[in-house]
């Protein structure tokens, strides 16, 4: 790196932040990569914006274009029309006549702006490099002829600049700089132009973790606290510049946060203020933060309000180890002393924590566990005047929190399910079996978690009958050989018989009232006589008994889901398939449970909307919260065994939506490269 400034997450850059390339000094270099050494396919990547525009300017290159004795390749702008993107690939050392030229790209200064270049030596002239602007191919024209081949030159790769003694580059900012060692097909270029996938998870990239909230974040605040210096502010990262004051705090106060560094909070005199709201939201208003507490005594995490006056103010409050909101309205009518959250925090411990405000209910998350309640919301707090961190400022201060808080964010509307999930892990699920161990009983839990640790939830393969669990190459009959071939790699196998995976009785698996869950899964079924339970948090698949089942129907051979709360019909709702699963082959199995949405409660086969019919009161279940132990291929206490092969079992703690099901079928993108089943 030469000169070359950080730009912090903002609208200027893609993807969290990106290269600020400020002056003529400005490059990055990574020296001379050997693989590039006679390369006949390449691909290259980058989100650019350019201050301003000029020609002959080069974004990346591996050029000498003073000796001019040392050229691989350039792409630059073109030497007449600076909106145009030259590609300069070299038939010799020496060669600088043979290049592509695009003629509608029409690159504007101070807009992102998405790049691909894809070289293909093996293709005829005219189609070996091919110039993309955010996923659509531009029109140009060849001079001279490309090369079938790269050159083995010494120069350097340079983002930004050329080897040339004076500086040559494109000013601007770089983002998401890659280069393949091969040509991207066309569905392969448009998931990495969208990040990795076919579409955004939700809204525009750009602001830290605006990825997956919705097509407007409504962000009103975001500290992430990683400024590890000072003791004068804690700076605002949502773009609304709703910068912190720093009160009592020594240098020494910063400290390891859950991501980069953090604050500690002493419990009796150091908190941050602004002194202004940021949030002007009366009802619909969201609050998220990591937080590691030293005790269980109260504390206030966040509050607005006026100084020198009891009300009106609204606060966050940490209370004998739960999360409670309290607020008084301008008229001085405490409007929600709700109870408290049910998730307890544990001290000395990172713990995620989201208050969401509605018009008619607050709903906690502590580490992903939901819990809501019913609330009266009448009056305004249009008289709140300051904002602050770590304490309660009302006629006096109080309440100073004690511990260490990271990652503050405001929005001035309700996040749901989703985008609590996302904030907590990139809304990754809470189980997720791969079924590719291959050997042993121990299924392991690889759902992505925020510290980086062992999720937990592990469960047991057992195999009873004349079968062992055994291993992919073992002996025909036992689990893991007859499940070496699996959708995704290996799957495990379940003979209809007594074979199964128990996982311990835990909160993560059970679903309380109001609280939204996605069930999925692949089978390839190897008999079609008799009912088959895919996944079970319950005895039996009637109406007598808590938890949830998705199980296929030996008679119509269609997926069921059966949920209920023990106490008879009316409390169990009960979805019925259409797809018949007669024949031997993989499907992919999800159930969306949407509490406050019957509509998107549904069942889908293969990426489409699968239901049929429906029985039952969805509203009537009010929670499926019971100590039955979770299975893969049986009943909670056995019966009704699946035969066949299971694969890819996921549960997430939200309802998936319509638009993100067929990323599931497609193992999260638009296409899957690789076979239909079984290893890549």
């Amino acid at each position: 790196v030469s000169s070359v400034e950080w730009s912090p997450p903002d609208l200027a850059c893609k993807i969290n932040g990106c290269a600020f390339l400020s002056s003529g000094l400005d490059y990055i270099s990574a020296g001379d990569p050997g693989f590039f050494d006679s390369l006949t396919q390449m691909t290259i990547s980058l989100w650019l914006r350019s201050d301003s525009l000029a020609t002959g300017k080069s974004i990346v290159s591996k050029t000498n274009l003073d000796a001019a004795t040392q050229n691989t390749f350039n792409v630059a702008t073109d030497s007449s029309n600076s909106d145009e993107i030259r590609v300069y690939i070299a038939s010799s050392l020496s060669d600088l006549s043979n290049y592509f030229t695009t003629s509608n790209f029409d690159l504007t200064a101070n807009t992102l702006t998405h790049l691909a270049v894809v070289y293909d030596g093996s293709l005829s002239a005219g189609e070996r490099v091919k110039v993309y602007k955010n996923g659509v191919r531009m029109a140009g024209s060849v001079t001279g002829t490309i090369n079938t081949s790269l050159t083995s030159s010494s120069s350097n790769l340079k983002m930004g600049d050329t080897d040339r003694s004076i500086n040559t580059g494109l000013l601007g900012r770089y983002d998401e700089f890659k280069i393949y060692n091969f040509a991207l097909s066309d569905p392969e270029r448009l998931i990495d132009f969208n990040a990795g996938s076919a579409t955004s998870l939700g809204g525009v990239l750009g602001l830290q973790n605006a990825e997956g909230l919705g097509t407007n974040t409504q962000r009103a605040g975001y500290w992430k606290m990683d400024e590890n210096t000072g003791t004068t502010n804690v700076y605002d990262y949502s773009g609304l510049e709703r910068t912190m004051t720093m009160t009592n705090f020594n240098s020494s106060d910063w400290v390891p946060g859950k991501f980069g560094t953090s604050l500690n909070f002493d419990g009796s005199s150091k908190y941050l203020n602004r002194a202004s709201v940021v949030l002007t939201s009366q009802n619909s208003i969201s609050f998220t933060a990591w937080v590691k507490p030293d005790n269980t005594n109260t504390g206030t995490i966040y509050m607005q309000g006026t100084t020198g006056a009891n009300f009106p103010y609204r606060a966050i409050n940490y209370e004998s180890g739960a999360i409670r909101f309290r607020s008084t309205n301008d008229a001085g009518t405490v409007q929600d002393a709700v109870d408290a959250s049910t998730g307890t925090l544990t001290v000395g411990a990172w713990n995620f924590i989201a208050v969401v405000k509605g018009s008619t209910t607050i709903a906690y998350y502590v580490n992903g566990i939901k819990s809501t309640t019913t609330v009266a919301n009448s009056g305004t707090y249009a008289n709140e005047a300051h904002s602050s961190i770590g304490v309660l400022r009302r006629s006096s201060n109080t309440q100073y929190f004690d511990g260490v808080v990271d990652e503050i964010q405001l929005f001035s509307k309700s996040v749901n399910d989703l985008e609590a999930a996302y904030l907590l892990d990139r809304a990754g699920p809470v189980l997720w079996y791969k079924l590719d161990e291959c050997s042993g009983p121990t299924i392991n839990n690889s759902a992505p978690i925020s510290s980086g640790g062992d999720a937990g939830l592990d469960g047991t393969a057992t195999a009873n009958t004349g079968n062992n669990v055994g291993t992919c190459g073992g002996t025909a009959g036992d689990m893991w050989a007859d499940g070496a071939t699996g959708k995704w790699n290996a799957s495990l196998a379940f003979d209809g018989t007594d074979d199964y995976v128990e996982t311990a009785d835990n909160d993560q698996l059970d679903f309380d009232d109001a609280v939204d869950f996605t069930l999925e899964a692949w089978i390839n079924r190897d008999s079609f006589a008799n009912d088959h339970t895919v996944i079970a948090k319950k005895t039996d698949q009637s109406n007598s008994t808590d938890g949830y089942i998705i199980y296929i129907d030996g008679t119509t051979d269609d997926v069921n889901f059966v949920a209920s709360q023990a106490g008879g019909s009316t409390n169990t709702h009960t979805i019925n398939g259409l797809t018949t699963i007669t024949s031997s082959g993989w499907y992919h199995i999800v159930v969306v449970w949407d509490d406050d949405q019957p509509a998107g409660t549904t069942i889908y086969v293969n990426g489409k909307e699968d239901k049929e019919s429906t029985s039952g009161s969805q509203s009537a279940v009010a929670g499926m919260i019971n100590t039955n132990t979770f299975r893969l291929g049986s009943e909670s206490d056995g019966g009704n065994e699946f035969d066949g092969r299971i694969d890819n079992v996921k549960i997430y703690r939200y309802a998936m939506p319509t638009s993100l099901i067929k990323r599931l079928y497609n193992e999260g993108s638009a296409q899957r490269f690789g076979p239909a089943e079984g290893s890549p």
